[in-house]
């Protein structure tokens, strides 16, 4: 049974009229389509993964705060050796000191708000470069 479409004029819906829409075809997307598709989908991984580990790890801080009376302090640093990252010795050669300096402070804040951070100003670049 056919359904007369209100967008279509009379003259476009009667030539319509017994012809039958096939979605066999797959949709063709361009390469560069394809990659903006998958930039925007890491985007929004490499933007959510931090953010969602940040409210888990404030999260366990204050139930732990509200069970113990304790603020459980999770460092960067404490942070990354437990999830598996290198040290921050990996990430800060010798022969840079003020890179040296940089990477140990950030190493030494709580990992919440390094995560946090890191979230925000991925948004915001990605953000930038996602504008048409």
């Amino acid at each position: 049974m056919d359904f007369p479409n209100p967008e279509l004029d009379d003259q476009k819906q009667s030539s319509l009229e017994g012809k039958t829409i096939s979605s066999s075809k797959p949709l063709h997307y361009s390469p560069a389509r394809a990659l903006m598709l998958f930039l925007s989908i890491l985007l929004g991984v490499v933007v959510f993964l931090p953010l969602v580990t940040a409210a888990g790890i404030f999260g366990y801080q204050v139930y732990s705060w509200a069970k113990h009376g304790t603020w459980t302090v999770m460092t960067f640093a404490q942070f990354s050796s437990w999830s598996g990252l290198p040290p921050a010795s990996y990430f800060s050669p010798d022969a840079w000191l003020g890179l040296k300096k940089a990477v140990q402070t950030i190493f030494r804040l709580p990992a919440a708000l390094v995560l946090f951070s890191f979230s925000v100003v991925v948004a915001l670049v990605g953000g930038i470069f996602q504008r048409r």
